[in-house]
C-alpha cells in the first residue's frame, strides 16, 4: 500500500474513484478473474449501470478482436459516451492496459482543451501537472452496462469499416486517435426509462468533465456559482468539489496518477 501526501499548492484536491468495467469477453482476453460490480435494488449481477460524477469516473470496456492475436479495446466513458480506441498487437497485462488508457486519457483531454480554446498552449503543462497529481483509487470489475452497448457497437462498426476501407489489419495509435475523434464528434442519445435524451456530443461532455477536474485556475472566463479561475462542475447534483482530506494525505490504497505511471515505467 502506498500513501501519497497531497501537495499544499494543489487546490480542491479530492480522491477520485476510477472504475474500469469490462465485458466477459474482455475479462477473458486479459485472463482476469474480476469481481462483478455491485448493483442497486436487486439488479442482475454484472449488469450494473455505470455512472460518472463529482468523485468518480467510470469506463466501460468492450473488445474487438482481429487477426494474429491482435485486438482493439473500446473504452467508453459513462457520462459523456466518449470513446477511446486502444489497439494491441498482443494481449497486454492488466497494468499495461490501465497505463495506456490513463496516458491516452491525459493526451486527449490536453489536445481538446487547447484546440477548443479553453486553455492556452502554454497552460498545457499545468493541466498535465494537475492530472498527474490527482489521487485516484482504481477498481476493476466485470460488468456490462447494456445502456452503453449501442455506442460500443457503433464504435466497433466504425473501426471495422475503417480497417476494411484501407486494407488494414489494425490501426496504429495515431489512426486510432483520429478515428476516435471522428466518433466523438457525432451526436449521441441515451435511453432512460424508455425515452431518448436530447442529442449531445461526447467530445463536449468529456472536455467539460476534464476541465472541472484538472484545470483549476486556468479559466479566463468567470462562470456563475464557480470559484474564479475554475471551470464549472458539470454534474448538477453537486455544485462544488468536496473539501480536501483533513490530514492532507490520501488513504493508503490510493495512488496519484503520476505515481501510477512512474511505477509502471520502472517495472
Amino acid at each position: 500500500m502506498t500513501t501519497v501526501v497531497i501537495p499544499p499548492a494543489t487546490r480542491w484536491v479530492y480522491i477520485m474513484q476510477l472504475i474500469i468495467a469490462v465485458t466477459d469477453a474482455f475479462s477473458q482476453w486479459l485472463n482476469l478473474d474480476l469481481p462483478t460490480l455491485p448493483t442497486e435494488h436487486g439488479g442482475t449481477l454484472g449488469r450494473a449501470s455505470l455512472r460518472t460524477g463529482t468523485q468518480s469516473l467510470a469506463w466501460q470496456g468492450g473488445l474487438s478482436t482481429g487477426e494474429g492475436g491482435s485486438a482493439t479495446a473500446i473504452m467508453l466513458e459513462a457520462h459523456s459516451r466518449y470513446t477511446i480506441l486502444l489497439p494491441f498487437s498482443s494481449t497486454p497485462s492488466q497494468d499495461e492496459l490501465q497505463k495506456v488508457l490513463i496516458e491516452r486519457w491525459a493526451k486527449e483531454i490536453a489536445h481538446l482543451a487547447v484546440t477548443r480554446g479553453k486553455i492556452r498552449n502554454e497552460e498545457m503543462e499545468e493541466l498535465f501537472r494537475q492530472f498527474l497529481l490527482s489521487p485516484i483509487e482504481v477498481r476493476w470489475y466485470r460488468n456490462h452496462d447494456a445502456r452503453m452497448q449501442a455506442h460500443l457497437n457503433d464504435a466497433e462498426q466504425a473501426l471495422l469499416q475503417t480497417l476494411e476501407e484501407y486494407g488494414l489489419q489494425q490501426l496504429d495509435e495515431d489512426e486510432a486517435i483520429t478515428l476516435g475523434m471522428q466518433i466523438n464528434q457525432q451526436a449521441k442519445r441515451i435511453e432512460r426509462h424508455g425515452a431518448s435524451s436530447l442529442p449531445f456530443y461526447p467530445m463536449e461532455h468529456f472536455l467539460d468533465d476534464a476541465l472541472y477536474r484538472f484545470a483549476s485556475q486556468l479559466s479566463a472566463y468567470r462562470y456563475p456559482d464557480t470559484p474564479p479561475g475554475d471551470f464549472p462542475n458539470p454534474y448538477q447534483a453537486t455544485k462544488r468539489r468536496p473539501p480536501p482530506p483533513q490530514d492532507g494525505a490520501a488513504p493508503n490504497n490510493v495512488v496519484s496518477l503520476e505515481r501510477f505511471v512512474r511505477d509502471r515505467e520502472e517495472d
